[in-house]
């Protein structure tokens, strides 16, 4: 896990389809499909650091707080 989220963000990405990068720290990817693993990054160029929103939380790459 690399940080605590508020719930506002965590429901913005997943509504808007990001992708969350776990080198970045960030909701990086748009267009990111929830169950989404390996995808690339286009902020850090990345080739597989990108997950889904719902992906990245049951992986525990961060909390909702």
């Amino acid at each position: 896990m690399w940080k605590m989220i508020k719930v506002e963000v965590y429901k913005n990405a997943c509504n808007n389809y990001m992708g969350c990068c776990v080198v970045c720290q960030d909701f990086t990817r748009p267009n990111t499909e929830p169950d989404a693993r390996d995808y690339n990054c286009p902020v850090c160029k990345d080739t597989t650091s990108v997950s889904g929103a719902e992906e990245a939380l049951l992986d525990s790459f961060f909390e909702v707080k």
